[in-house]
C-alpha cells in the first residue's frame, strides 16, 4: 500500500514539473509570436511610410496605356530616390488601385507641381546606374521634376514589369462594372479569343518604313490581323468555335469583315449604353482572354499581356506567326512592352 503511495506521489510530482515545463515553455512562445507579429507591423510600418520628398511628372504622353506605363515607370524611379509621385489628376486614378506598390516604397498622388523645381533628365540608363547620380538625387531637398516622355521611356527590367503587374489592381467598385460588361457580350472570364487591331490605315509594307528594319520586321509578322491567319491559328489549337472578341483600343481600324461574318463579337454587342469610358472596357476584356492575339508596338496590347499573364500564366500571347520567341523563354523576357523596352 505504502509502495501504491509513493509510486502516485512521484507520478503526480513528475506530471506536476512537466506541466510548469510546459507552461514556461508556452509563455516563452507566446511571447516569441509576438515579438515577431510586431517586428512584422514595423517592419510593414517601414515599408508604407510616405516619402515627404517629391517627384513631379510634368504632363502626360500619349493615350491611357501610355499614361499607365510612365506612372510605373515613375514610382519605380522614384522609389529608388526616395520619393513620392505626384502628378495631375487623371481618370486612371479612379479606375486602377496602385495601393500594394506602397509595400515596396512607391507611391504616387495627384497634386500640383511645387516651385524651384530641379529638373531631373537623362532617366533611361544614368538614374538606374550610376550610384552617385542616385545619391544625388536622394540627398537633393529641393523638389523634382521630370517630364511625361522622360519617365515614359525610363524603362524598366523584365523582373520589374512582372513585379508592376502583379502590384496593379482594379478598384472593386470598377470591377464589378467591367465584368457586368464582359457578362453583357456574352463571353466568360478566361474562355474567349481576344484579337487586337491596330489602325493601320497604311498598308503593313508602307506603315513599317516609319521603323527601323529591326523593329519594322517584328511589325510584319502581325501587321494586321486578319481573319484568315486567325483563324488558321485558332484552327491549329483546335479552338476555332471559341468565342472571338475584337478590340481596337478606341482606334476605328480597318477591319477584315470576315471576322464579323465568323461572329466576332465587340463592343458594338452591347444592348445598353456603356457607362465606362471604352479604353478601359477594352483593355479588361481583353486582359481576361484564353487567347490574346497583340501588336508588337501597342502598350495597350502589352499592358494587356501583362496583366493576363499575372492572372493566367498558363494562357497564351500570341504577338506573330510564326513565333519569334523560342520556346521556354517567358513574355516577359520576349516581348518586353513594345519595341522600345526591347
Amino acid at each position: 500500500m505504502m509502495t501504491l503511495l509513493f509510486s502516485s506521489l512521484h507520478v503526480s510530482r513528475r506530471s506536476a514539473i512537466q506541466g510548469f515545463f510546459l507552461l514556461v515553455a508556452g509563455f516563452f512562445l507566446f511571447k516569441l509570436i509576438k515579438y515577431n507579429e510586431r517586428q512584422g507591423v514595423q517592419e510593414r510600418n517601414v515599408k508604407a511610410r510616405k516619402p515627404e520628398k517629391t517627384l513631379f511628372v510634368s504632363g502626360w504622353y500619349g493615350q491611357l496605356n501610355n499614361n499607365l506605363l510612365l506612372i510605373i515607370h515613375a514610382m519605380f524611379v522614384g522609389s529608388l530616390i526616395n520619393r513620392k509621385i505626384v502628378c495631375s489628376n487623371h481618370d486612371m486614378f479612379d479606375f486602377f488601385d496602385f495601393s500594394l506598390f506602397e509595400e515596396h516604397g512607391m507611391f504616387v498622388e495627384p497634386g500640383n507641381s511645387l516651385n524651384d523645381t530641379i529638373k531631373l533628365t537623362k532617366l533611361r540608363g544614368i538614374l538606374s546606374e550610376d550610384p552617385a547620380v542616385l545619391a544625388m538625387y536622394s540627398s537633393n531637398e529641393s523638389p523634382l521634376e521630370i517630364t511625361a516622355e522622360e519617365a515614359f521611356f525610363a524603362c524598366l527590367t523584365p523582373t520589374q514589369n512582372k513585379l508592376a503587374f502583379s502590384l496593379l489592381r482594379w478598384k472593386r467598385k470598377q470591377l464589378e462594372s467591367l465584368r457586368f460588361i464582359l457578362h453583357e457580350i456574352g463571353l466568360v472570364e478566361g474562355n474567349f479569343v481576344a484579337v487586337h487591331l491596330r489602325n493601320l490605315d497604311l498598308t503593313c509594307d508602307q506603315y513599317i518604313t516609319n521603323y527601323p528594319t529591326w523593329i519594322a520586321n517584328r511589325i510584319r509578322f502581325s501587321c494586321p490581323w486578319n481573319a484568315t491567319t486567325v483563324y488558321d491559328i485558332l484552327s491549329s489549337l483546335q479552338v476555332s468555335n471559341t468565342p472571338l472578341f475584337l478590340s481596337s483600343d478606341g482606334q476605328v481600324p480597318s477591319i477584315d469583315q470576315e471576322f464579323f461574318k465568323k461572329g466576332a463579337i465587340s463592343l458594338h454587342n452591347l444592348s445598353s449604353e456603356l457607362q465606362i469610358p471604352s479604353r478601359y472596357v477594352d483593355l479588361f476584356v481583353i486582359s481576361e482572354a484564353k487567347y490574346l492575339f497583340g501588336n508588337f508596338i501597342s502598350t495597350f496590347s502589352n499592358n494587356a499581356a501583362s496583366m493576363l499573364l499575372t492572372k493566367y500564366p498558363k494562357h497564351e500571347i500570341i504577338f506573330s506567326f510564326p513565333p519569334i520567341c523560342k520556346n521556354g523563354v517567358e513574355f516577359w523576357n520576349c516581348h518586353r512592352y513594345a519595341f522600345w523596352c526591347i
